[in-house]
């Protein structure tokens, strides 16, 4: 073997090693509007399921689940003071806090609920670092930089500090081709965020419901839609309409989707 050979089998090697550890977890970011299943899909998730909340009382829906060990829920980020913010160096801690202890390795699933609320909490403490206030209405240009880079970071973070499925929650919005007409839901997040995110993820779906006189469905897109805006599989063929649930998406596609032992008393 030549040297020139030997390389590209160390390479190939490497990569195949990064690409099975990458391959064993989902990473999914799921967006849409309030009401349309986001939380409650949850329930479906690989347990124990950890949610750091942001969104207040977003967790209610999730009561059965938290009684029987399968879902544990830190809202200790959801009541910030935007005067004196403190939520985003909790999750820090926290964050940093489970990485030391290992803590993921037991997780089946960890979530964020939501980015939306989790990005106000980035631009509060940019602010903070910058000693300005929001209620004075001075955020510049930089600070939105400061505050794109410091949620890039941190998911980069997560997704590699985290030996657990990850998923994002975050709320959707609309946007007007001032030229075409064409409106476009997109994700909630500031500026070129919102299209960087996606490619952060393997996953990326929309979430909605569709009522009719005799049911109330609630589901994911997990293809591109004119409606419903981006969405990506990479473990899955894809489809639109689909029923929201993880384990049954993980099942279909070979990977596990077994609870692991609960955290119970």
């Amino acid at each position: 073997m030549t040297i020139k050979q030997s390389t590209l089998l160390k390479m190939q090697k490497s990569f195949q090693e990064i690409f099975a550890e990458r391959q064993e977890y989902l990473s999914a970011i799921v967006y849409g509007p309030s009401g349309s299943g986001k939380t409650y899909s949850l329930k479906t998730c690989v347990h124990p399921t950890l949610i750091h909340s942001f969104d207040r009382g977003g967790c209610q829906s999730l009561f059965k689940e938290v009684k029987e060990g399968k879902i544990l829920v830190d809202s200790s980020f959801e009541n910030e003071n935007p005067k004196a913010p403190s939520a985003w160096s909790k999750w820090e801690k926290a964050f940093d806090k489970l990485t030391s202890e290992n803590i993921f390795n037991e997780l089946g699933t960890y979530v964020i609920d939501s980015f939306t609320l989790w990005s106000d909490a980035a631009m509060y403490e940019v602010l903070a670092r910058e000693k300005q206030s929001i209620a004075e209405g001075n955020i510049r240009m930089r600070d939105w930089g400061l505050q794109m880079n410091l949620l890039y970071t941190s998911l980069k973070k997560i997704l590699s500090k985290t030996n657990c499925n990850v998923i994002i929650l975050a709320h959707s919005t609309t946007e007007k081709d001032e030229i075409t007409g064409k409106i476009d839901r997109t994700i909630d997040a500031t500026g070129k965020l919102r299209n960087k995110l996606p490619i952060l993820f393997d996953e990326c779906y929309t979430s909605y419901v569709k009522s009719s006189s005799k049911e109330v469905k609630f589901l994911w897109n997990t293809l591109p839609h004119d409606l419903y805006g981006y969405a990506k599989t990479r473990i899955g063929k894809g489809g639109i309409g689909i029923a929201q649930d993880y384990k049954k998406l993980l099942k279909d596609a070979g990977k596990s989707f077994e609870d692991k032992k609960l955290i119970t008393e």
